[in-house]
C-alpha cells in the first residue's frame, strides 16, 4: 500500500486498555460485551508477537463495510475513563477481512505458538479468576471460528500510539459515533494524505549513535512468550534526557550504571532519575514501577542515596499523577520531581532543578 492510495477508512471505538492493548487489562467497565464478560477482545489487537504468516489478526464486531473484500484503514480509539477524551489507540492502514478458508489454519497456529494458552491465562488474571481455565479457552477459542477476530493486517502496515493522539485530529469536526457495534466512515482523509506509511524500499534507517549515546535500533529479544520486535523508546528517551542535560544545565549524566538509568550532578546536588516509557502502560502505572526501582536505588544494602530523585517520562502526566507526587513529597519528604519530554526539552513537577 502506498502512502497515495485512496483507501476507505473507518473510526472504530474499542475498550478502554491500560496495557497497551496488548492483553486485557481489567478494571474498566463499559458498556457491553466488556462490561458482562470483563474483557474485550480488542484488547489484543496490537499484540504484535502474537503475528501468523506476517499478519496481526484483530477483533471487529460483525459488520459489513462498503466495498468488502477490499483493503481498508482502521482507525481504533478508545474513551479515556478520567477525561472521557477520545484517544487513538492505533491503526491497521492496510486490514482486510480473514477469508473463512483461512481460519483452520489460523486457528492451528494459535494453538502451536501457545497464544490460545496465553491468552487464556491472561484473560483470567485481567478478570481475577472469574473463569476457570476450560471457560476461558472456550473464549479465545471460539473467536476464530465464531467468528470475532475478523479482520488481518500486515504487521508492517499496523502504527501503534506513542503518544495520546486526540481522535479530533484525524476526523476533524466530523461527528463520530461512540457505540462498539457500529463504526464511522472517515468523510476526510486529509490526515493521512501525503504521510509515509513505512520506510523506503531497501531497509532500515539505521540511526547511528553519537559516542556516549546508547544504539537506537530496533532489535529483537526471545522471551517465555514470543520473539518478539522491541522499540527501544526507552534509550531514545535517555539520550535525550542526557543532551538535555548538556546543553540545559552543562552537566553529564551517566547512563545504566549499577541499573540506574541516570546518574548526574547538578548545581552541586547528587540526583538520580528513573526513565519510564508509557507505552503498553498507563502513566500511573509508569510511576508506580519507579518508585519502587528509586527506594531500593537509593536505600537497599550498601547503595548511595542521592539528593534529588527523577521520574522521567516520555508522555505528560495528568494533574492527579502531580497531585500524587506533591502528596509523597509532603507527607513521607521525599525529595521527589516528575519529569516529561516536551518539544523544547523536558519540564518538571515541582519545577527542577
Amino acid at each position: 500500500m502506498t502512502a497515495s492510495a485512496k483507501v476507505q477508512t473507518i473510526l472504530w471505538r474499542v475498550c478502554w486498555n491500560d496495557c497497551g492493548w496488548q492483553k486485557p487489562s481489567g478494571g474498566f467497565k463499559e458498556p457491553g460485551y466488556p462490561a458482562d464478560h470483563g474483557f474485550g477482545h480488542e484488547e489484543w489487537n496490537f499484540r504484535l508477537e502474537d503475528a501468523v504468516g506476517g499478519r496481526i489478526h484483530g477483533y471487529i464486531y460483525k459488520t459489513r463495510i462498503k466495498r468488502a473484500g477490499a483493503t481498508f484503514r482502521v482507525v481504533f480509539f478508545a474513551i479515556e475513563p478520567h477525561t472521557k477524551e477520545r484517544i487513538v489507540v492505533g491503526i491497521y492502514r492496510a486490514a482486510e477481512f480473514i477469508p473463512p478458508k483461512d481460519r483452520d489454519a489460523l486457528y492451528a497456529a494459535f494453538t502451536q505458538q501457545g497464544i490460545f494458552q496465553r491468552r487464556a491465562a491472561e484473560l483470567r488474571r485481567a478478570t481475577k479468576m472469574r473463569y476457570t481455565q476450560r471457560e476461558a479457552l472456550e473464549f479465545v477459542h471460539n473467536a476464530v471460528h465464531d467468528p470475532v477476530l475478523m479482520i488481518r493486517c500486515p504487521v508492517a502496515d499496523v502504527e501503534i500510539s506513542r503518544t495520546r493522539i486526540p481522535l479530533g485530529r484525524i476526523s476533524g469536526d466530523q461527528s463520530v459515533g461512540h457505540r462498539f457495534k457500529s463504526f464511522t466512515y472517515l468523510e476526510d482523509d486529509t490526515y493521512f494524505q501525503g504521510r509515509r506509511t513505512r520506510l523506503p524500499a531497501g531497509g532500515r534507517r539505521w540511526l547511528r549513535p553519537q559516542i556516549g549515546e546508547l544504539s537506537e535500533e530496533s532489535y529483537y529479544r526471545d522471551s517465555t512468550a514470543a520473539r518478539k520486535v522491541i522499540i527501544p523508546r526507552h534509550r531514545k528517551l535517555s539520550n535525550a534526557f542526557c543532551r538535555w542535560l548538556r546543553t540545559a544545565h552543562r552537566a553529564t549524566g551517566i547512563q545504566e550504571r549499577e541499573c540506574i538509568d541516570v546518574r548526574c550532578e547538578v548545581a552541586g546536588r547528587d540526583v538520580l532519575a528513573e526513565l519510564k516509557i508509557c507505552y503498553g502502560a498507563s502513566e500511573r502505572k509508569a510511576i508506580r514501577e519507579s518508585l519502587g526501582q528509586l527506594l531500593e536505588y537509593n536505600h537497599y544494602c550498601s547503595r548511595r542515596p542521592a539528593q534529588e530523585w527523577l521520574v522521567v517520562l516520555d508522555l505528560k502526566p495528568r494533574r492527579a499523577d502531580c497531585d500524587y507526587i506533591d502528596t509523597l513529597r509532603t507527607a513521607w519528604r521525599l525529595p521527589l520531581f516528575l519529569g516529561w519530554r516536551t518539544s523544547a526539552g523536558f519540564s518538571f513537577h515541582p519545577p527542577w532543578p
